[in-house]
């Protein structure tokens, strides 16, 4: 019982020091939409990798071993991203509707993801 509650404040300490960290982040970001302009904003999300590199030193530091898988997967993720970034533009260039063109990229996405998820779900959980 003792070890449940320890382990159930371990994981709260965490959560609530990663919610902090991305609040932050996310903040950040949407000061800077104010003080310069949203094209500045997604170039420079696309462009730096805070989220990767604040992930890459936290299993750095908990779980060494696996680093190299998470690289791998992150890069995975990363071209999936990509491609969910350039079908919307695509969409949006073309004339459609931001609601109609980002629910057809969700769908694709969610559906290449788990396509991805299925295929090396043994490395993922």
């Amino acid at each position: 019982m003792i070890d449940k509650i320890k382990k159930n404040k371990k994981i709260l300490k965490t959560f609530i020091k990663n919610f902090l960290i991305a609040g932050i982040t996310l903040g950040l970001y949407s000061v800077i939409i104010e003080l310069t302009s949203p094209e500045f904003v997604g170039f420079i999300h696309g462009a730096l990798p805070i989220t990767f590199t604040y992930l890459i030193f936290l299993v750095y530091f908990t779980n060494r071993e696996r680093i190299t898988n998470m690289a791998f997967f992150s890069g995975i993720s990363g071209l999936l991203w990509v491609g969910f970034v350039l079908l919307l533009y695509l969409l949006l260039k073309n004339g459609v509707d931001l609601p109609l063109s980002y629910t057809i990229t969700f769908v694709i996405f969610i559906i290449t993801c788990y396509i991805f998820w299925r295929i090396n779900k043994k490395h993922l959980i």
